[in-house]
């Protein structure tokens, strides 16, 4: 008996394109350019596009906000996280998943050449692929999982 197994990869599921901004940009832009995407994170990328970091919601919240830093006065580059974990669009599922797991990280961009293609969640690979939960539960061990990501799948098995 054949059993077929599908190998899905993460460019089937990633967003493409993505919104970037320039490392001298200035805080005030980037939160414009966040909400005129209705995005909660953005790639930073340097003058040959490349990806240097990325900034999120999160990010803003503490390093701006609840310091009462002016967003206008301030860098992107003091805010962003770097350096950047990236993918590659011909990544599997499974393999996206332990890399952001390992990384304890919840969004990751994914490059090819250098430049900035798609980016995946982690969110997105549980909405695509409900199985990666409990191949990931048997593959590293639920108590490996950081707090943040159990909590996510414990909201998909509630589902």
């Amino acid at each position: 008996m054949l059993i077929f197994t599908m190998v899905v990869r993460i460019r089937e599921i990633m967003t493409s394109p993505v919104i970037t901004i320039r490392k001298n940009a200035k805080v005030s832009e980037t939160a414009s350019a966040m909400c005129a995407h209705n995005i909660g994170s953005i790639i930073v990328v340097d003058h040959e596009e490349k990806p240097v970091g990325i900034v999120t919601e999160r990010d803003m919240i503490r390093k701006v906000i609840v310091t009462c830093k002016n967003p206008k006065a301030m860098d992107v580059t003091q805010i962003m996280s770097s350096p950047l974990v990236t993918g590659n669009p011909n990544m599997d599922l499974e393999n996206v998943a332990k890399l952001m797991i390992k990384n304890e990280i919840k969004r990751l961009p994914l490059v090819e050449e250098g430049k900035v293609v798609g980016i995946a969640t982690f969110t997105d690979l549980i909405r695509s692929q409900p199985q990666i939960v409990a191949i990931l539960e048997r593959s590293m061990g639920i108590d490996k999982l950081p707090r943040r990501f159990k909590k996510l799948m414990r909201k998909k098995n509630r589902n």
